[in-house]
């Protein structure tokens, strides 16, 4: 009886447990806890990369409508960053948020701010403008310069007040020949009239003296 029980008992511990094997064919639902907690980074990246193109054409479009040539948009950088705990209640994907940067490293939140990192730009180049003039301007001038010194250039000897310039000389590159203040064209040669003071008999005295700068080694 009690023996008989003991014993059934001790059957029931020592039969080994069967483990139940999976079948060949594996469920196609099913994931290891590893992959079920990877996200699927490429799909993100893929995301982003849309998103960033579409974030650049609508701010080309918004330059545009301010009346700002949409090319300024090159200029700017931008960044798509993914709102982590924040979902869309219609969709219920992830939300994100869109910032831009300028050359300078710069951070601007929002198109409007972009615009007026643009004016304030475009106004700091127009004072530059205004202070050392447009290239077409100084091209302008440029060619007028030229006109006037192969005029001069072929009137030589040039008379002005008391100096007489027989030779306007070659700008040289070595810092011997120019400073920040002046410049020593080598070849120049002119003649300068001078009145000395009274002499003994009451008269004053013209002398004449030649300056020329030469290139001496």
């Amino acid at each position: 009886s009690n023996d008989n029980i003991f014993s059934s008992s001790l059957d029931i511990i020592n039969k080994p447990i069967k483990k139940k094997e999976r079948d060949d064919v594996e469920d196609e639902d099913f994931q290891s806890p590893s992959e079920l907690s990877q996200p699927d980074s490429s799909h993100v990246n893929n995301d982003i990369v849309e998103m960033e193109l579409k974030a650049r054409s609508e701010l080309e479009h918004f330059l545009t409508n301010k009346g700002i040539d949409a090319t300024y948009a090159n200029d700017f950088k931008v960044h798509i960053r993914r709102n982590k705990n924040k979902k869309s209640r219609e969709s219920g994907s992830f939300t994100y948020s869109v910032t831009y940067s300028t050359a300078e490293g710069n951070l601007l939140t929002s198109k409007t701010e972009v615009v007026d990192s643009i004016k304030l730009n475009i106004k700091k180049t127009s004072r530059y403008s205004n202070v050392i003039g447009t290239e077409d301007m100084r091209q302008s001038a440029y060619e007028d310069a030229l006109i006037a010194t192969s005029k001069k250039l072929n009137s030589l000897p040039l008379q002005c007040h008391n100096i007489k310039v027989y030779n306007l000389g070659t700008i040289d590159l070595r810092p011997t020949f120019h400073n920040s203040a002046q410049i020593y064209p080598v070849g120049y040669k002119c003649e300068q009239s001078i009145t000395s003071g009274s002499t003994s008999r009451g008269s004053s005295r013209e002398q004449v003296v030649t300056c020329e700068i030469m290139d001496v080694e």
